[in-house]
């Protein structure tokens, strides 16, 4: 799906952190869901096959297949955020997860 061409580097993100969960749940969490939502919206053959397309790119260039993402995102009228996501050239900061406004601070706040 689009978020694992997104996140394909999920495992440098989380590389080095004192707590993985929480880090995933601040960082790549919140991304994954407001993804979820935009091929929701979407979904159609023609995108599908656009993944797929863009998933044997990414192969090759990570750089060219998150840019595809990006322009794919924006046409199907995605907000500029999830435009600016897609390309990954910001770094990652913490966000609350989709449905919530609190930004993921501890483990009790997983459960």
């Amino acid at each position: 799906d689009i978020s694992s061409i997104v996140f394909s580097d999920e495992a440098e993100i989380l590389n080095g952190s004192d707590d993985p969960d929480i880090t995933y749940n601040q960082l790549i969490r919140p991304g994954k869901g407001h993804l979820g939502v935009f091929y929701i919206k979407n979904a159609n053959l023609f995108l599908d096959l656009n993944i797929l397309f863009i998933t044997i790119i990414s192969i090759f260039s990570r750089r060219n297949a998150l840019s595809l993402i990006s322009s794919i995102v924006k046409v199907n009228g995605g907000s500029e955020e999830l435009v600016q996501l897609c390309l990954r050239e910001d770094k990652l900061t913490p966000k609350p997860p989709l449905g919530s406004n609190t930004i993921v601070t501890s483990r009790e706040m997983l459960n």
